[in-house]
């Protein structure tokens, strides 16, 4: 990691998110490193590392640049959504500085930059999460919370957090086929548009799977069916054909 960051190997990749039209609504970005050998390293080995290193802040704020400054000159519309990880920020405002900076230089819309919350993230101190939010509120960014899985978890963080966005959990999406599935998903579904929040269906990978959940209520979609995440080239080769 510490060779891929001095050499400029750490790179952002783009995954769309699509409306029921299946037009672009945004993308979400994702951290890659590419090897010498042309091989690619996903995020979760990215984060790991920088872990080990005990760099994890220092890599999580610049990846938050690095996916302003590819989405902005990349000349693409819409919302970005990008991972974020309030359990060790103590001060939002030093922590969102450079994030902040490269929106304000590039002419982005805060509203337009949605901080994406991972269920790891949810499931820590409520009172220091909602904290972090209401400050995130305050700079107007926009909030998504990730991974929801269950009607009690959404009721509870809906409530307190009160998202822009929640996403249902990959898992539970794909077992949209299931009457007791599907009733849940539903409520989820309900719960958020009672909050005037959107709700986004990961995972997506058939057509079935994008109807099932379409029938539901769910209002983005992103997954294989539409696009892995990809290299910005290949996401501007696509919008352009």
């Amino acid at each position: 990691l510490g060779d891929a960051l001095l050499e400029n190997r750490v790179v952002c990749y783009l995954q769309p998110v699509v409306s029921s039209k299946d037009k672009i609504f945004g993308y979400e970005s994702f951290a890659r490193v590419k090897m010498p050998d042309g091989s690619v390293v996903a995020g979760d080995k990215i984060m790991a590392a920088s872990r080990a290193l005990n760099i994890e802040f220092m890599i999580d704020r610049l990846l938050h640049v690095q996916a302003i400054h590819t989405f902005a000159t990349s000349n693409f519309n819409g919302y970005l959504f990008v991972n974020f990880f309030p359990g060790f920020i103590h001060r939002p405002a030093v922590y969102l500085e450079g994030l902040s900076e490269t929106a304000k230089q590039y002419g982005i819309f805060a509203k337009h930059v949605v901080l994406d919350f991972t269920r790891s993230e949810t499931q820590r101190d409520m009172t220091h999460l909602k904290s972090v939010c209401d400050y995130c509120r305050t700079q107007a960014y926009s909030i998504a919370l990730d991974d929801i899985e269950s009607v009690d978890g959404a009721k509870k963080l809906v409530a307190e957090i009160k998202p822009d966005f929640v996403k249902i959990d990959m898992h539970l999406a794909r077992q949209a086929g299931d009457a007791g599935k599907r009733a849940l998903i539903k409520g989820i579904v309900d719960i958020t548009h009672a909050a005037s929040g959107t709700v986004i269906g990961e995972g997506i990978e058939t057509e079935e799977m994008h109807k099932q959940l379409k029938d539901l209520g769910v209002d983005l979609f992103q997954g294989y069916l539409f696009s892995p995440p990809v290299p910005v080239e290949v996401v501007a080769k696509k919008a352009a054909s």
